[in-house]
């Protein structure tokens, strides 16, 4: 590559603007993902290329890709923004500047928020914690670009074996306690594409070749209450959000034989590798307490240093 600039030093933040680019395809998202503005994440792409002398993104379709040359100083930038990362959390000034930033994805169930919120702010004291409450492959992203310490995750295939922790949660068909479906309709769904309950929902419908319809398309829990409240269909999620309330009444968990068995969601904690030990433990202890189910990691779930880690197999449930 050719250098048109004469310049010693490339900003730190310019390189994971870039990265996050690379992890995200769109200006737009990457913007989100480092909390700035579209023209800000241009404007900071531009200068890069500038600096190194060579173009490094390209329009594809409706987002953006990286060039050879810019695939090539992505490689290296995630190298220096890991080494960025690690001196910074070795010397305690990552965590004074924004405490444990923490993932929760929208897949838990709702009643899991209020408890895990309450043993996070237990564990840290009330500071020191960012929580972020976002769908999974959001978190995914903000976790793989360092904009995450700590993430509650779908153990998809491709990154199930980086969990700390993983566990299972039944997915169940839930609607109001007096929803009834009218013979021959389509199964009235509400969900959201990017959730994975709604998604292994429509596997399984697909799989048994039974018709269903989107009835409403929510993102949150809130809207989604609201639309099963008012009788508009099915929710797929955790078993244990059927202890949530609609009108002073828990909801159902549907059993109806037209409704397709539903497989189990896997959730995992996630951390960096180069996550700092002393004071996110109590973190990730808090975490587990709250979320595991079966009071112990999977057999083959990798670990940190252990000497170091709080022991996790006597986390349970509290709800």
């Amino acid at each position: 590559m050719h250098r048109r600039y004469d310049t010693a030093n490339i900003p730190i933040e310019l390189l994971r603007t870039l990265v996050s680019v690379a992890d995200v395809g769109t200006l737009t998202k990457a913007a989100h993902l480092q909390r700035l503005t579209q023209p800000a994440i241009s404007a900071q792409l531009r200068r890069l290329q500038q600096i190194v002398g060579t173009e490094l993104v390209s329009k594809s379709g409706g987002g953006i890709r990286l060039t050879d040359d810019g695939e090539r100083v992505a490689r290296y930038a995630r190298r220096l923004l890991a080494i960025n990362d690690q001196i910074l959390l070795q010397s305690g000034a990552a965590a004074e500047a924004h405490g444990t930033r923490i993932g929760i994805c929208t897949a838990l169930a709702p009643d899991t928020l209020a408890p895990l919120f309450a043993a996070l702010h237990e564990a840290t004291h009330g500071d020191a914690v960012q929580i972020e409450h976002a769908r999974a492959d959001d978190l995914a992203q903000r976790l793989a670009s360092g904009y995450l310490d700590i993430a509650v995750l779908p153990t998809a295939p491709q990154t199930a074996a980086a969990a700390l922790l993983r566990w299972s949660e039944p997915l169940a068909w839930l609607c109001a306690p007096d929803f009834l479906l009218s013979p021959g309709k389509p199964i009235p769904l509400i969900g959201a594409a990017g959730d994975v309950a709604h998604q292994a929902a429509l596997a399984a419908l697909d799989a048994a070749g039974q018709l269903f319809a989107l009835a409403v398309a929510a993102e949150d829990w809130t809207a989604r209450l609201a639309a099963l409240r008012a009788g508009f269909g099915y929710v797929v999620a955790p078993e244990r959000a059927a202890e949530t309330r609609v009108d002073g009444r828990p909801l159902k968990i549907a059993r109806e034989h037209y409704l397709p068995r539903l497989p189990d969601l896997g959730l995992g904690i996630f951390t960096r590798p180069e996550l700092g030990m002393s004071r996110d433990d109590t973190v990730i202890a808090a975490l587990a307490h709250v979320l595991q189910r079966d009071g112990a990691p999977a057999a083959d779930t990798p670990r940190r240093t252990a000497a170091r880690r709080p022991a996790l197999a006597s986390a349970h449930q509290t709800f």
